[in-house]
């Protein structure tokens, strides 16, 4: 009996973060811009939004929202502030 080839795992592509300046992070995947952080001044919320400048949603903290960029995309995170 033979056991038919399998097929390879399909390459995890990353988002990489940068601080462009404080409280304000962009999102790149293999140099394509997929959304941005901005930290709110009067709330202190987090607002996540996506490659259109579109919201996605407040949040708490700087890691859920930028968990809320990476999750539109299916992609890991990577970088300084992942």
């Amino acid at each position: 009996m033979t056991t038919p080839p399998s097929t390879p795992p399909a390459p995890t592509v990353h988002i990489t973060w940068a601080v462009v300046e404080d409280g304000f992070h962009v999102g790149s995947r293999a140099g394509e811009f997929v959304g941005f952080v901005d930290r709110q001044k009067k709330s202190g919320l987090f607002r996540a939004c996506n490659a259109f400048s579109q919201p996605i949603g407040d949040f708490d903290d700087l890691q859920a929202a930028m968990r809320a960029v990476t999750d539109q995309h299916g992609i890991e995170q990577s970088g300084r502030d992942a």
